[in-house]
């Protein structure tokens, strides 16, 4: 018994030792005793959260926080104001980079969602210049959503639209500041291609960004970016994505749709098969006209195999939302009646149709599976995919 316990000694002992110390420091003008600052462990790239650690807040104007963890990790804070509401903003929370030492968050309460992150693995300039720009962008395009917020509760619809219909051409109203931070990112990523912070970047969008570039990022990253924790992880991701590129075998599946009929890859031998994951997002907007009309004109030789994350949350949105709302110009109020509606099979990621959405790698939205009749991927994208689709079925069996 005493050598049991001397053995387990030594195993946290060793575990100890290895484990790395960092400490978060804020400088948050505005926070308040009996704030609570949550700090989630993220894990890529399905970008699932798990909590980690609170923060409660005990002098005005700052925090401190120190801790241990096994590996880097990313986290993302998000804030509980004792009084008052939470801030309406563009985004979920702060994603913080952390491996060891000191990171430092200075800004305001009222726009904690944007904070300046300095020391740990945040001192390089260049990467000063994308945090700064992409925050400023976010100031922009949360003030949106906080207006718009301000008009939905006084019932002013018309201007919750305008502000609506400038959140959905913010991109395009901002296409320099976009474009600028794009060729930022792309500089970091070639000066630095074994940076923490790139192979974040590239493992995040493994799932849905070409294969060929997030592999050749991969292979640009020295062995201890490689074999780092992240980078383990993007080797697994592209060892398994590298089996669903076009003119492989499609994984078999087994799904279970929306109104309890089953279908297989089997069922589907001798038609096209095209998988379509959508969801609550402009993308799947713009499509949902256009795949009706694919699948209502080649239905005797396409099937349409629809997957989104959970029905309940579009029943949800259908029944919050006011006829005349508008969506990347469209009926928002119509097309969700479409999506509750779809003439194909259609089904969501709960139980045992998980499965599928991991083996096919469905994550972003919309995105795209064209699977040939013999059982071959041809195309795996988001638009570009159902455009190689549309241009394959017209080719075959005459144009709509």
């Amino acid at each position: 018994m005493k050598k049991i316990v001397f053995i387990l000694i030594i195993y946290f002992t060793v575990l100890k030792a290895n484990a790395l110390s960092f400490t978060i420091q804020g400088k948050i003008e505005g926070l308040m005793p009996g704030d609570i600052l949550t700090f989630e462990q993220i894990s890529l790239p399905e970008y699932n959260s798990v909590l980690s650690f609170e923060v409660i807040v005990k002098e005005p104007n700052t925090f401190t926080y120190k801790g241990e963890h096994d590996n880097i990790g990313l986290y993302l804070m998000s804030y509980k104001p004792i009084g008052g509401k939470e801030p309406v903003v563009d985004r979920i929370g702060v994603e913080i980079l952390i491996k060891e030492g000191v990171t430092l968050l200075t800004g305001t309460s009222n726009q904690i969602y944007y904070v300046h992150l300095e020391g740990g693995l945040y001192d390089n300039d260049l990467l000063q210049k994308i945090i700064q720009l992409d925050n400023s962008l976010g100031v922009k395009r949360g003030e949106l959503f906080r207006l718009s917020n301000e008009a939905h509760i006084a019932e002013d619809f018309k201007k919750k639209q305008e502000y609506s219909d400038q959140i959905s051409s913010f991109s395009t109203t901002h296409e320099l500041d976009f474009e600028k931070l794009s060729n930022l990112y792309s500089a970091f990523y070639e000066k630095y291609p074994s940076s923490s912070h790139t192979v974040i970047k590239v493992l995040s969008s493994v799932n849905y960004a070409p294969f060929e570039s997030s592999f050749s990022r991969y292979e640009k990253m020295n062995s201890e970016a490689q074999n780092s924790y992240f980078g383990k992880i993007l080797k697994q991701k592209l060892d398994k994505n590298a089996a669903l590129q076009p003119g492989k075998d499609a994984p078999d599946f087994h799904l279970t749709s929306l109104d309890g009929r089953e279908i297989s890859l089997t069922n589907c031998a001798g038609s096209y098969v095209l998988i379509y994951h959508w969801g609550l997002c402009p993308g799947s907007f713009l499509r949902e006209n256009d795949l009706t009309t694919l699948h209502n004109k080649y239905k005797d030789n396409l099937i349409v195999i629809g997957i989104t994350d959970n029905i309940n949350l579009i029943k949800e949105q259908y029944d919050n939302s006011n006829s005349g709302e508008k969506i990347v110009g469209l009926d928002m109020k119509s097309v969700l009646e479409s999506m509750l509606a779809h003439p194909w099979f259609d089904s969501d990621k709960t139980g045992s149709n998980e499965k599928f959405a991991t083996d096919y790698a469905l994550i972003t939205l919309p995105y795209f599976v064209l699977i040939s009749p013999d059982g071959k991927i041809i195309a795996r994208d988001s638009h570009k995919a159902y455009f190689e689709a549309k241009a394959i079925i017209e080719s075959e069996f005459g144009e709509l």
